[in-house]
C-alpha cells in the first residue's frame, strides 16, 4: 500500500467519504482533524505523499494559465499593459495553493498534535485559491472568445 500512488478517490475511502481537505471549498479546523482522524496512520502517510505530488500540479496549472493568458493578451493587446495585471491571478492562486499545502504538511507532521490556528489560516488560503483559480479560468475563457471573435472579424473585413 505505501508504495502505490494515492488519489483523491482512495483518500475519500479512507476518510469515510469526506475526501481530501484541499478539495473542500470551506472547512473548519475541526473538519480538518476529523478527516485526519478517519484516515488512520496509513491514510495520513499516503495523504502526505499526495500533497507532495500536488506541489507539482501547482506548477503545471500555474504555468498553463500564465502561458495561456500571456499568449492571448500579447496577441490582443500588443504593447498595451492595462489588462496585463490579470496574469497575476494564476500566480497568486498558486501561492495560495502552496500555502494550503504547507499548512497541510505541517498539520500532518505534528499529528496527533492540534494546530488549530494553522488549519484556520489554511482555510483562508483555500478560499483564495479557489477564487483566483476560478478567475483565472474565466479570464482565459474570455480571452479565447475575444481572440476567436477578433479572428473572425478580421477575416470578414478582408473579404
Amino acid at each position: 500500500m505505501l508504495g502505490k500512488p494515492l488519489g483523491a478517490a482512495q483518500l475519500r475511502e479512507y476518510s469515510g467519504g469526506i475526501g481530501p481537505v484541499d478539495t473542500m471549498i470551506n472547512y473548519t479546523p475541526e473538519q480538518v482533524y476529523q478527516v485526519f482522524d478517519q484516515l488512520g496512520e496509513i491514510g495520513r502517510s499516503a495523504y502526505f505523499r499526495f500533497i507532495l505530488l500536488d506541489l507539482v500540479y501547482i506548477l503545471i496549472y500555474v504555468s498553463f494559465f500564465l502561458v495561456g493568458i500571456n499568449l492571448f493578451l500579447r496577441q490582443l493587446l500588443p504593447g498595451k499593459p492595462p489588462l496585463h495585471w490579470i496574469k497575476l491571478t494564476p500566480v497568486l492562486a498558486g501561492f495560495a495553493d502552496l500555502g494550503e499545502g504547507i499548512g497541510l504538511l505541517a498539520i500532518l507532521s505534528s499529528y496527533p498534535g492540534r494546530l488549530l490556528g494553522v488549519a484556520q489560516v489554511m482555510n483562508a488560503f483555500t478560499l483564495v485559491k479557489f477564487t483566483l483559480f476560478s478567475l483565472s479560468t474565466l479570464f482565459l475563457f474570455i480571452l479565447i472568445i475575444w481572440w476567436a471573435w477578433d479572428r473572425v472579424s478580421k477575416r470578414k473585413r478582408l473579404k
